[in-house]
């Protein structure tokens, strides 16, 4: 379950680099924080 989250994370981030800056928004970064 634990390694499923890290995937989901670095899929999020991925995605967010390469089709929008959406990761970098604060809500983003608290969902990736959570």
């Amino acid at each position: 379950m634990k390694s499923f989250a890290i995937a989901l994370a670095l899929a999020l981030s991925l995605s967010g680099c390469i089709g929008a800056p959406i990761a970098l928004t604060p809500q983003t970064e608290q969902r990736l924080q959570a």
